[in-house]
């Protein structure tokens, strides 16, 4: 195991006031070595740049919101600045190598190529577009060549491209968090698994939680508890059970914290509310 804490460096973090400024690119190499399991990356204070990673051979580990996803090849990370990075390149043997491109960037534009696109914070993004290591070939000749204008072109090709493939991306995980809340309607009265939910989404539970939000308006753990309120209102207007039987049938353990939240959200407590309503 080789573990690397990498320190700011001007040459390949320098903030550029140029439109877009590449720092650094190229493929990071990783050969298999019965002496060393993985090659990890430490930036505890991230980078002052962009920096996009595309798998393009073996596995990658990345450890994000203290949840570790693993990327293969086609899959791709995207660290803004300051972002923590942690990352490993698997070499455990069942690769011959694994490889990493990458790019470092900055410049006036950056900020607002990277909104447009519709990242924010950290972004992993699944098999994206083979034409992604096609476009980072022909920049990885044009830095070298030391063809601006040719490099710049190729970065925001490749920037399009992920963005192109995030949204295609974000759709199917919709679907699949929109078939978690129709569990969530279906059992909402049981103790519910959110972090499992995300993994089924193939998703940190902060993106799982950020994208569920996006699409019903409220966080999971909201959208559950309104669930339970909702049947306990039917129940308090359509059945003869007590409040404390209604509790506990709607999944709350507490009887007193269901009364001080129903009241809370309706301004109501349980019995004035059947009372009003039958």
């Amino acid at each position: 195991m080789r573990t690397m804490f990498i320190k700011q460096r001007a040459d390949t973090e320098q903030l550029s006031d140029e439109f877009l400024h590449i720092n650094n690119c190229r493929p990071a190499i990783a050969p298999t070595s019965k002496y060393k399991h993985f090659f990890k990356i430490v930036r505890p204070n991230g980078r002052l740049d962009y920096q996009i990673i595309l798998v393009t051979e073996g596995v990658y580990e990345v450890t994000v919101d203290n949840e570790v996803t693993e990327l293969n090849v086609g899959d791709c990370v995207i660290y803004p600045p300051g972002a923590v990075q942690e990352y490993k390149m698997i070499t455990d043997g069942r690769f011959e190598q694994t490889v990493g491109y990458f790019v470092h960037f900055s410049g006036t534009a950056a900020d607002e190529i990277y909104l447009k696109c519709g990242f924010s914070g950290t972004t992993i993004l699944r098999s994206v577009s083979p034409e992604v290591k096609h476009s980072f070939d022909k920049l990885f000749y044009a830095h070298n060549s030391r063809d601006e204008l040719a490099e710049i072109s190729y970065l925001i090709r490749i920037i399009s491209l992920l963005a192109k493939s995030d949204d295609s991306a974000e759709g199917e995980t919709i679907r699949k968090i929109k078939a978690e809340a129709e569990y969530i309607s279906r059992h909402f009265s049981e103790k519910i698994d959110f972090e499992a939910m995300a993994k089924r989404c193939y998703i940190s539970r902060s993106r799982f939680t950020h994208l569920f939000t996006k699409t019903f308006g409220e966080p999971p753990t909201l959208y559950q508890l309104n669930r339970k309120l909702n049947n306990a209102r039917e129940l308090l207007v359509y059945s003869e059970l007590s409040v404390g039987e209604i509790s506990a049938q709607c999944g709350f353990s507490d009887q007193m914290y269901f009364s001080k939240i129903f009241k809370k959200t309706y301004n109501v407590s349980p019995l004035k509310y059947r009372k009003l309503n039958q």
